[in-house]
């Protein structure tokens, strides 16, 4: 025998079924949300909007391939181009050439605190227009860059 389901009305819905509070999805997920390291579930906007411009929470291995490539390719840049300076040659970017006067540590640490707060805002912005871009241009750059110091380093030896 089947059992007859009550339909509920509702104006008798219980108080512990009901939405309490705003509806969260009413504001997009921010830049800087708790669950982007731990727990987070938007990886893409589900709302179908046409927008490129949507922060998520979690993060494709691809990216953070690429950014972890380029944070050790800048400091192998550093490495080298201390190496470089060590045999009589100089830094081309004023800017470090300045930090480089302070000593060969805090070089290294401006050099890779500089690029990998970038890294981080290019990270949080991946789904914006030319981020992507950007990110496989650093690092073709940073490729680039370290095949010259290699260059370098034989034509110096």
């Amino acid at each position: 025998m089947a059992r007859a389901i009550p339909v509920r009305l509702p104006s008798q819905v219980s108080a512990a079924m009901e939405r309490r509070g705003a509806d969260r999805r009413r504001r997009p997920t921010p830049a800087l949300s708790r669950y982007s390291l731990f727990g987070g579930r938007r990886a893409a906007d589900r709302r179908g909007v046409a927008s490129d411009a949507v922060y998520v929470d979690r993060y494709e291995p691809w990216l953070a391939a690429a950014l972890v490539a380029i944070a050790a390719l800048c400091a192998f840049d550093a490495v080298f181009t201390l190496l470089y300076i060590q045999k009589g040659g100089s830094e081309a970017n004023p800017v470090m050439a300045a930090v480089i006067e302070w000593g060969p540590r805090p070089f290294l640490i401006v050099k890779c605190l500089i690029t990998n707060v970038g890294l981080v805002v290019l990270c949080l912005h991946k789904n914006f227009r030319y981020v992507k871009q950007v990110i496989g241009a650093l690092l073709g750059v940073y490729g680039a860059l370290l095949l010259y110091h290699l260059w370098l380093a034989a034509m110096v030896a």
